[in-house]
């Protein structure tokens, strides 16, 4: 049996129509893995955050209020050419100062959009919800 060329032109068509859908279906497939990788990527900075949450938490206690703590009953045991009111007041402040200190610089350095900034972890997950590459040099949108 001879191919005719309607028939040829027929399978030519349909080959065209299934390499369409075949590669619809991989950028489909490519957008969702992109955006399950940027997904899991975040998941894992936010347990890398937890983390080092609990560390600098154990850190802090230890530490900074430690320190408050020692400074505190310093104060009331060290002699000062002052009153005993005065060195009191002065070694208390110092030890609350600390304290609150260590506890702004905790959440400073822990808060979830610094760490997402730090890890660009909002970029990955913009770039895949815009069906990007994730590392593109020459993005115009980058560069402004």
């Amino acid at each position: 049996m001879r191919r005719t060329p309607k028939n040829r032109t027929v399978g030519r068509l349909l080959w065209l129509l299934i390499l369409r859908l075949v590669r619809r279906q991989q950028r489909n497939a490519v957008h969702m893995a992109r955006i399950k990788t940027a997904t899991y990527y975040v998941k894992g900075v936010q347990a890398a955050r937890l983390s080092l949450m609990a560390y600098l938490g154990l850190c802090m206690l230890r530490f900074t209020l430690g320190f408050g703590f020692v400074l505190l009953h310093a104060g009331l045991l060290v002699y000062l050419p002052w009153s005993a009111k005065q060195k009191g007041l002065l070694l208390m402040g110092l030890g609350g100062f600390y304290a609150v200190a260590g506890m702004i610089v905790f959440a400073a350095l822990l808060s979830q959009r610094t760490w997402m900034k730090a890890t660009r972890a909002d970029e990955a997950v913009a770039r895949a919800v815009r069906n990007r590459p994730l590392h593109n040099e020459t993005d115009p949108q980058e560069i402004s």
